[in-house]
């Protein structure tokens, strides 16, 4: 089958189209069904080799091939994933439809661990890990090296929020689930900020999608673990409770401070922020479930893109991040 051009399906597939199969084959001809390869034996998932009917021609590629190369590109990771379960994590190729053209596009695909309570079939989005050697900031965040390497907002000492844009590669996607570390420089206000998602409504990251923006997940930056502010600057799971997340939020959010007793301006390193340690006696900023990791059910399919800001309300104090990685399906 030296003509194959693009993708394979697992589960059966009618295509009737004949556009589609000028997209999918360099002579013109049709491809018409493409068996399932996947099979069980016993509790045991086996490769098997997959069937592509083209015209009266019969030709097969096996079930691991999908996603390996270009003229082998799959719908999406989940595909791959249910077409051979024992799909190692990497880099697949991926096709989608844009605008009448078949466009194939390599992405990272998380096969074997299991986010939310599903194995495998995750498309990572954005990835980001400044404690690994030679990691550089995307290029919307501004990188420092001292105290130790991380990313932060653009603009430095104003209040602002810095944008960086995840596309989605047209790939549709229900699920978002995703991890963040930071840091904090100076005095971080939690949710002080104005009730606006389009504005620095918080001191740490937002992650919405889309435009206008829709909110996934929010990671706040409260001033201090256990001093009184007056119900002004913490975060509300903070000993003395900040002001709740805006409306939008609702409980999709963690919240925690570097500092324990008043603030003071320097860098709090030795306190990572939403990694679920160190947030003190009476503090319950570290006792939600799954820290780092959120988990978003969207209401429908979306193929938007993902944006991450990097926000503070007032000059002079920013949010830092050293980890960030976004996976949907």
């Amino acid at each position: 089958m030296e003509n194959l051009k693009v993708f394979l399906f697992c589960s059966l597939v009618i295509l009737g189209y004949p556009q589609l199969g000028q997209a999918y084959l360099t002579a013109g001809s049709n491809i018409h069904s493409v068996q399932r390869c996947m099979a069980k034996k016993g509790n045991e998932d086996i490769d098997v080799d997959l069937h592509i009917t083209i015209g009266n021609e019969v030709g097969k590629v096996t079930c691991p091939l999908l996603g390996t190369e270009p003229k082998y590109a799959a719908e999406s990771c989940q595909a791959i994933f249910q077409c051979n379960p024992r799909a190692p994590d990497g880099y697949y190729w991926l096709a989608t439809t844009h605008n009448g053209r078949v466009v194939i596009q390599e992405a990272h695909c998380d096969m074997q661990t299991r986010h939310c309570g599903v194995k495998g079939g995750w498309m990572r989005l954005a990835y980001i890990n400044m404690t690994a050697p030679g990691a550089a900031c995307p290029s919307n965040f501004r990188q420092i090296t001292s105290p130790k390497p991380l990313c932060g907002k653009t603009a430095a000492n104003t209040a602002s929020c810095s944008s960086e844009i995840f596309p989605s590669l047209g790939i549709p996607y229900s699920k978002v689930c995703g991890q963040a570390v930071g840091y904090q420089y100076y005095s971080m206000d939690s949710f002080h900020g104005p009730r606006d998602i389009n504005t620095y409504y918080v001191d740490g990251v937002s992650i919405t999608h889309g435009s206008p923006r829709k909110h996934i997940w929010t990671y706040a930056i409260g001033l201090s673990d256990n001093q009184d502010y007056d119900g002004k600057y913490n975060c509300p799971c903070a000993v003395h409770p900040g002001p709740d997340p805006p409306s939008f939020v609702k409980e999709h959010y963690y919240c925690e401070s570097g500092n324990i007793g008043p603030y003071e301006n320097q860098y709090y390193i030795d306190d990572p922020l939403w990694d679920g340690k160190g947030c003190g006696s009476g503090n319950n900023c570290c006792s939600q479930s799954g820290l780092p990791w959120f988990c978003r059910d969207l209401p429908q399919d979306t193929t938007e893109y993902i944006e991450v800001r990097l926000c503070a309300n007032e000059g002079g104090e920013e949010p830092y991040i050293e980890i960030l990685e976004l996976l949907v399906q």
